[in-house]
């Protein structure tokens, strides 16, 4: 008060004080970090003219019949010689609407990277809540930039996993403030649009499972909000599972919880989800200040809204643990909640060191901190997006998918590696034996035994016995494909049955023999 009155005396008589206008230090703030890490995914986005991941061209197909026809399909006649799809479509329309102002390689990369670049303002925003700190915020933000399988799985790609992130770190934003109504509204909304764009929402709804639980452990009493709100999003969810979903949980029963994917599949899926491969993906610095954190708050210290991270942390790593969720998926939010659980732990490391000796080098401390991340997760992050584009070889299967739709029937069946069946129903159009999406797909498991026998028998009759079985007419060989086939497996160099019509990196050969039946 007294302050007031110092200033108003000091001011000219019949003036007022200026106020403050133009755009707060915050607002400048999630500019810059939005623009740099805009800047970096763009960058990478655009080292390769294509998109990459074979999941990218189901959705580019999709995208194509809504710029064609108005909707998105639900029977799709290339993949597996003839399905139907059980899929959220929202993610297709986004892509669409791209489409319109170019082509998808071009637009789309450059709406999705622009989405995906609000993952690093949402994690200042929750950075600055937690901590109160915008130097703390800001370094949270810029380590998100750079988790290596974010960077990696999204750039090139049309995957929703580029909404799905930032849309789960919105939702915890708004649940972290959940006590104003606007923000109540904000959470529902984006528990909503998540609900409809992946099943990864149901995950978000264990992680604050795992929270309520801790919070009772630990004698934290949860505000006055929260229990109807956790009990009206696991009831929301659900409703809209059976309404996307009902088909293929009534088709697959329990299965549909793994996609329907085979126990071959699964498998391998699995197991390389070890520490060294979780660090490897998300970067050292943010997942030892997630053990760090973790370990403060649930045996030292007492936080509402640490433990609401912790809590999210606990449950992806126990669906990962108990292979209830993909690696992939799994790694992308761990990254996201770790950079969330690194503002705590940078914090604490701050007041500690401002304790010791080393007080006087606090200034050269954030420096410090950004040059680890950046040995420690940028250049891993650059060095597996380089190896995506290097593994996708679309410079090879450009010239040969183009040349397999100019020189085959429109209904001659592909035999090809299943997650490269999507690339081949897309840019040769032509249908596949299989692809990577097991929901609803016929007769998948044994499919996939026969595809197995296909590249492990040393039996030229009896892998043309298979081929007769789906009628295929090609062989789609590509480099990805050849690693499936043992030495034992050599039935392809009979150049009698299976002619190389086109042969580069990838080779086409064309099924000429048939067995006889008596």
């Amino acid at each position: 008060m007294g302050k007031q009155a110092q200033l108003d005396a000091s001011a000219p008589k019949g003036s007022t004080a200026p106020k403050k206008t133009g755009i707060s230090p915050d607002t400048w703030a999630m500019i810059g970090l939005f623009i740099l890490t805009l800047a970096v995914r763009l960058t990478l986005a655009y080292q390769t003219p294509y998109i990459t991941g074979d999941d990218s061209f189901f959705w580019a197909r999709q995208a194509e019949s809504i710029l064609t026809t108005g909707r998105h399909f639900t029977h799709d006649t290339l993949g597996w010689m003839g399905r139907d799809l059980s899929f959220p479509p929202i993610f297709a329309y986004v892509i669409a609407a791209a489409g319109l102002f170019g082509q998808l390689a071009i637009g789309g990369k450059l709406l999705l990277n622009a989405i995906a670049a609000t993952t690093t303002v949402f994690v200042y925003l929750i950075g600055l809540h937690l901590t109160g700190s915008k130097h703390v915020a800001a370094l949270a933000g810029v380590v998100s930039i750079m988790t290596p399988v974010f960077l990696a799985e999204t750039t090139t790609s049309l995957t929703p996993y580029s909404m799905i992130i930032p849309v789960y770190a919105l939702m915890v934003y708004a649940y972290l403030r959940i006590e104003t109504r606007a923000w109540t509204i904000i959470y529902l909304a984006a528990l909503a649009i998540l609900s409809f764009l992946s099943p990864l929402a149901i995950v978000f709804i264990i992680g604050l499972g795992a929270y309520a639980i801790l919070t009772k452990i630990e004698g934290i009493k949860l505000r006055r909000e929260e229990p109807e709100v956790m009990m009206f999003g696991a009831f929301f969810i659900i409703w809209a599972a059976l309404v996307q979903y009902k088909r293929a949980i009534l088709s697959h029963g329990p299965g549909f919880i793994w996609q329907n994917i085979p126990d071959q599949i699964l498998r391998s899926y699995f197991t390389d989800v070890n520490i060294i491969s979780i660090i490897t993906n998300i970067g050292l610095v943010p997942f030892a200040a997630g053990v760090f954190v973790t370990y403060t708050y649930l045996l030292r210290k007492q936080s509402l809204n640490a433990t609401m991270i912790i809590g999210q942390a606990i449950a992806i790593g126990a669906l990962l643990w108990m292979k209830l969720v993909k690696p992939q998926s799994g790694y992308l939010l761990f990254g996201l909640i770790l950079c969330l659980l690194f503002a705590f732990g940078y914090q604490s490391f701050l007041s500690w060191l401002g304790q010791t000796r080393f007080g006087a080098t606090h200034r050269f401390t954030p420096l410090a901190v950004f040059l680890l991340v950046v040995v420690t997760s940028l250049l891993p992050s650059i060095a597996m997006t380089a190896s995506a584009i290097s593994d996708s070889r679309m410079d090879a299967h450009m010239p040969a998918l183009e040349w397999l739709g100019k020189h085959s029937s429109p209904t001659a069946t592909v035999l090809a590696d299943p997650d490269e069946g999507h690339l081949i129903n897309d840019i040769a159009q032509r249908p596949t034996m299989i692809d990577s999406n097991f929901v609803l797909a016929p007769d998948s498991e044994t499919r996939y035994r026969d595809l197995q026998m296909l590249t492990s028998t040393p039996i030229r009759s009896t892998a043309i016995d298979i081929l007769s079985k789906y009628n295929i007419q090609y062989i789609y060989y590509s480099p990805r494909f050849a690693k499936r086939f043992t030495e034992e497996s050599r039935w392809l160099s009979d150049t009698k049955c299976f002619s190389p019509l086109y042969n580069n990196t990838i080779v086409i050969y064309q099924v000429t023999c048939q067995l006889q039946k008596v």
